[in-house]
């Protein structure tokens, strides 16, 4: 709160472990929480843009994104329900009401129905117990992954989750620091 008094611009993200966020629909709650909590006063509206517009502003791309605005690079959430305030809608939103995700201009993730009109079905899988469709154009795969399915993928880490303390054993004792490596 004293920083936005200052004018400074405070972003949220979900790569802080104190709040123990998966994802900025967590974080945003976490945030409101946090606020009335500690009587801050947040809006709903100031909080969507401490995920959004605030910062690409911090990075010097507001020019670019951060905004649903011509000529911007824009991702877009639809979220479920047509009523009240569109901030504390998506603030309100779990992951079960994300309805549609539009990434670079391509729709990436959402019901079968809503995806299936824009882009097309690559694969299906439950996400909080609920059927949703993917495309990851698995005919134009990422470079680095290949053309992993989201399946494979969450096999692979389902798997290497249940065995963490023998593979970790298997690995031994490491450095603590960046590792890099590159894929053959």
């Amino acid at each position: 709160k004293t920083a936005m008094d200052l004018g400074m611009k405070v972003a949220l993200g979900s790569d802080w472990s104190p709040t123990a966020s998966k994802n900025l629909l967590n974080e945003l709650k976490v945030a409101r929480i946090w606020s009335d909590d500690q009587q801050l006063g947040f809006t709903d509206r100031q909080l969507v843009e401490m995920v959004t517009a605030t910062p690409s502003a911090m990075l010097g791309w507001s020019h670019r994104l951060g905004s649903l605005e011509p000529g911007r690079l824009a991702d877009i959430a639809v979220v479920a329900g047509k009523t009240g305030d569109a901030y504390r809608h998506l603030v309100d939103a779990v992951e079960s009401d994300i309805r549609l995700v539009i990434i670079g201009g391509v729709a990436r993730y959402g019901t079968a129905a809503l995806l299936g009109m824009l882009s097309p079905i690559d694969e299906q899988f439950s996400v909080a117990g609920n059927s949703r469709a993917f495309h990851l154009d698995v005919a134009d795969p990422n470079p680095i992954l290949g053309p992993v399915a989201l399946a494979d993928a969450a096999a692979t880490l389902a798997d290497a989750l249940e065995h963490m303390p023998q593979r970790a054993a298997a690995i031994g004792s490491v450095e603590l620091g960046l590792v890099a490596f590159q894929a053959v």
